[in-house]
């Protein structure tokens, strides 16, 4: 079964672009969040970034935003995941399962409750936009013994979980993630690419750390549809090794695509979820 995931994640030295936190990697704009009743649901208000206009306010016309909790017997196999989520569903459909992206966030995104997630710049385009996305954003959860970072096999669980609990298309889930985010975008491209219908990372470190090693091989990631972000003047993660790795890929006969922001720092990307490239590839994927 072939999961189309993408993968968007923040990170942790973040953008510029004003969309982001510096230290959280999350959007700006005051904003406080309710549940109501039992099931999560979302009641928010919030102030008015300035540069709203630009990235289009978030529409409740449009999705659902939820938090919601894994249940017991799948959260106590993970490692680092929390077992609560922000999910984002659409309130109306034209088809019977909605695509699903998955959004990871960079070092940092953690330390925000993930009531606060409806802010997000992925959800504000799907609105401002109407694209058919779903959206879910998972906490990582740092444990004591376990590495730093995304871990391959609970996003592989979650993964299956959304398919099983939510009505998304098991074969058009897409992943992204930025930063600590990218690093897991490439990771679980690597470790399970049969689930992944596309992969889009932006200013990908190491597995552990901003300059750390990333541990995936060519001769696996050769059948993944990705396409790669990072600014070429990225200090924190330098654009080097991604460079070298995607034409390690191409020598494998893969076809990656890997585009450079000219002068881009590490929060460069940011922009990238603000803009309909990215979105309009994502659906042509298969």
């Amino acid at each position: 079964m072939r999961l189309g995931i993408l993968l968007f994640g923040v990170t942790a030295c973040l953008a510029t672009s004003g969309l982001v936190q510096a230290q959280n990697n999350l959007p700006i704009g005051d904003e406080t969040a309710k549940r109501s009743g039992g099931r999560g649901d979302l009641e928010t208000k919030r102030t008015r970034p300035e540069n709203e206009e630009e990235n289009g306010p978030f529409s409740t016309d449009v999705l659902k935003a939820e938090v919601m909790t894994l249940p017991a017997s799948l959260a106590q196999k993970t490692m680092a995941l929390s077992d609560r989520y922000m999910f984002f569903s659409q309130i109306s459909r034209k088809e019977s399962k909605a695509p699903l992206i998955i959004y990871l966030h960079g070092g940092g995104g953690h330390r925000r409750d993930v009531a606060t997630l409806t802010n997000s710049p992925i959800a504000r385009k799907i609105t401002q936009k109407k694209y058919p996305f779903a959206l879910l954003i998972p906490l990582y959860k740092p444990t004591p013994g376990v590495p730093n970072g995304w871990h391959p096999d609970d996003l592989n669980l979650l993964i299956k979980h959304a398919v099983e609990a939510h009505e998304v298309d098991p074969e058009k889930v897409f992943v992204t993630g930025s930063s600590m985010g990218g690093a897991g975008t490439w990771m679980l491209a690597n470790e399970y690419p049969e689930v992944i219908a596309a992969a889009a990372p932006m200013a990908a470190g190491g597995a552990e750390s901003p300059k750390g090693d990333l541990p995936v091989s060519a001769s696996k990631l050769k059948n993944v549809a990705i396409w790669a972000f990072h600014g070429d003047a990225d200090k924190t993660c330098p654009h080097e090794k991604i460079q070298a790795l995607v034409k390690k890929i191409e020598a494998a006969g893969g076809n990656p695509r890997l585009t450079l922001i000219p002068g881009g720092n590490h929060g460069a990307t940011g922009k990238v979820y603000r803009e309909d490239e990215l979105y309009e590839w994502f659906l042509q994927q298969k």
